[in-house]
């Protein structure tokens, strides 16, 4: 069986492209492919998968069976189908170990590894997308406090990246050295954000996937506005984190008036020097010999 498998990357647009290829179902079916939903294929593997590597992740191995099993019975009706997609950023592993490390996917290896184990013989082909530092730390940060996290200053998260903490170049190389460089194709969220009908024809290729939000606008998920950040933080040391967590979700959709601007990196020299890693890991990547989807030019 050919199968597709979405990484993630958290904070790319993941939300997005899995509601396009859930809007699009019909027409999987109607050209013999198929699309298992996120929601459906995560309660059955990822979350026990993510579950297993964030408590006990030296049981990963011993479990690998069990662990399969849940992957590969979700394959079982769908035999007949020429593809199968499957797309779950958590694949990749969790924002959580992100935030406590300040490293990107710190255990991509080891959660790679195992969906490898899962795909079994299956002819599987893996995909990637990466974003520009200042947006996704900013993403990644606010979805930690909408959650309820308690999470050190932004300033502070990147710094950590300014300081040559792992980033994209060395989370794809991991990918690449488990999957193989030749079976891993990676785009920036940049050029799925302006050409999503590209990408999603090099996900599900001949499925006519009809676009249901316009390119340019990848908004499905709200964040925090910069007034939302401001109450979450006032609120830090006086609710629990299951209060927070209530919050954050009432922040995100909180009619503030305006100006209610977006949260934003803005120092200058910052943001030079996190387009300029950026850029680097673009043409490092290009390197490893996977395919690259870019929108602008790596080098």
């Amino acid at each position: 069986m050919k199968l597709h498998i979405h990484l993630g990357a958290h904070k790319t647009g993941s939300t997005s492209l899995q509601f396009h290829l859930r809007k699009n179902e019909a027409k999987f079916a109607d050209a013999g492919m198929a699309y298992i939903p996120m929601p459906e294929f995560r309660k059955r593997y990822s979350a026990f998968l993510n579950r297993i590597e964030n408590r006990y992740p030296a049981f990963i191995r011993l479990l690998s069976p069990t662990i399969e099993n849940r992957f590969r019975e979700q394959l079982v009706p769908l035999s007949g189908s020429s593809l199968v997609v499957i797309s779950d950023e958590n694949l990749l592993g969790g924002l959580a170990p992100i935030a406590a490390k300040h490293r990107l996917y710190p255990h991509a290896v080891r959660m790679v590894s195992a969906v490898k184990r899962a795909a079994g013989p299956n002819d599987a082909h893996y995909f990637l997308c990466i974003r520009n530092y200042p947006e996704f730390i900013v993403s990644m940060y606010l979805h930690l406090v909408i959650q309820g996290r308690r999470v050190p200053p932004l300033e502070s998260v990147t710094a950590d990246f300014l300081g040559g903490a792992r980033g994209w170049a060395e989370v794809v190389a991991d990918v690449a050295n488990v999957v193989g460089a030749d079976r891993l194709t990676v785009w920036t969220y940049e050029h799925y954000r302006d050409a999503p009908g590209a990408v999603l024809d090099v996900l599900a290729p001949g499925v006519p996937v009809e676009l249901f939000v316009p390119p340019g606008n990848l908004a499905i998920n709200r964040s925090l506005t910069a007034k939302g950040w401001q109450v979450m933080e006032a609120l830090q040391d006086i609710l629990t984190r299951t209060e927070l967590a209530s919050m954050g979700t009432l922040m995100r959709k909180f009619p503030f008036e305006e100006p209610n601007p977006k949260v934003v990196l803005d120092d200058p020299a910052a943001l030079a020097e996190l387009d300029d890693k950026y850029r680097r890991d673009k043409i490092a990547i290009a390197a490893l010999g996977c395919r690259l989807l870019d929108g602008t030019q790596a080098g």
